[in-house]
């Protein structure tokens, strides 16, 4: 898993009936290179501006990594290639345009079934946006398993670059949307005006002021009301839009930032009004002063890590899930999460070229 991060790769294994059995182990980032981040923020720039660009080359070197570090992983936890049914595979999204019918994911399924001897499904967003579902976000299927409970209504946050929510109702109804930018733009300004890639644990944004009518104001743009379900990338927020101009030293930008993305997942409560708990994950649960300013505006919010499951590594897992699910033939996004017209299928399965 690296999905709209530029953070590394996400490896988990997990072992799962598909349905609710479910158990994790061995859970681990491998860190990118400055120089890849560099190669795939490069690509990312050329395609969202509509410029053609030939990614062959850094594909080649994002699938050299993926292959050089899953090998690490098995050998580093002593795990047999033939312990392994299948591998779930997202890659890393360099485009995601539902309306366009597009989503591109650059690691190739293909190649790593081929080079591990071990089934490989990637391409997780395609099917859905074929039958007209958003192709975001897919992890609520996964977040139901873990996180059901009988009679209690349940919201899952994922606080990516973007946020996210699953809403499981007390009568096993779900429901699921992106919210609006989570990581990113805090992400964004920590990197060009400190030249850090995030603010760790919410240090920067605690030594600044929150300036109500500036959240107020970015509060009224047009995403924050587009109808649900919706889905964005990293890419749809930039920080330029937000801050036009700057000093280095200005830590209530940050502080504002931070609250802005609490306040926008405070907002999507209204349309589920009846919620008995909030857990949180992704990496916006490590930041404090997130996790403080939610808590100031929802009940009973609380990191994923409380019910046994660690906030970083929930997305790695999912796809895991998802991957078993496709070679069940299960459905993993529906009418409710994505808007597809029907249940999907998600994933391409590639099986091992055997000679």
């Amino acid at each position: 898993m690296s999905g709209t991060s530029l953070d590394g790769l996400d490896i988990s294994l997990i072992k799962s009936d598909g349905i609710k059995k479910i158990t994790s182990s061995y859970n681990i980032t491998y860190k990118y290179s400055q120089q890849i981040k560099d190669d795939i923020s490069f690509l990312i720039k050329k395609i969202n501006k509509n410029q053609s660009f030939n990614f062959s080359s850094i594909e080649e070197k994002i699938n050299d990594i993926f292959l050089q570090k899953i090998k690490l992983y098995l050998k580093k936890f002593n795990i047999k290639k033939s312990e392994i049914d299948i591998i779930g595979l997202h890659g890393q999204t360099i485009l995601h345009k539902p309306k366009k019918n597009i989503s591109i994911q650059i690691g190739c399924g293909k190649f790593l079934a081929k080079a591990l001897k071990i089934p490989v499904v990637s391409n997780f967003r395609n099917a859905d946006i074929k039958k007209g579902g958003q192709g975001a976000p897919l992890v609520p299927i996964f977040h139901k398993a873990i996180f059901e409970r009988k009679k209690i209504s349940t919201a899952i946050i994922n606080i990516g670059g973007i946020s996210n929510i699953t809403w499981i109702g007390s009568n096993n109804k779900i429901y699921s949307t992106d919210i609006g930018p989570g990581n990113v733009l805090i992400d964004q300004f920590c990197m060009t005006y400190y030249n850090i890639p995030f603010d760790r644990n919410g240090k920067l944004a605690k030594k600044g002021k929150i300036n109500k009518s500036i959240v107020s104001e970015w509060m009224n743009l047009p995403f924050v009301k587009k109808k649900l379900p919706k889905s964005f990338d990293n890419y749809t927020f930039k920080i330029e839009n937000y801050i036009t101009k700057a000093k280095k030293v200005d830590k209530n930008i940050l502080a504002n930032l931070t609250m802005y993305s609490a306040k926008l997942i405070a907002d999507i409560s209204k349309y589920f009004p009846q919620t008995d708990r909030w857990i949180i994950c992704g990496g916006g649960a490590l930041n404090k002063q997130m996790m403080k300013n939610l808590k100031s505006l929802l009940l009973n919010v609380e990191p994923s890590e409380k019910y046994g499951w660690d906030s970083k590594f929930i997305e790695s897992q999912a796809f895991a899930y998802l991957a078993i699910r496709k070679l069940k033939k299960l459905p993993s996004t529906f009418k409710s999460t994505t808007g597809t017209s029907k249940p999907v299928v998600c994933g391409e399965l590639f099986s091992p070229i055997k000679k």
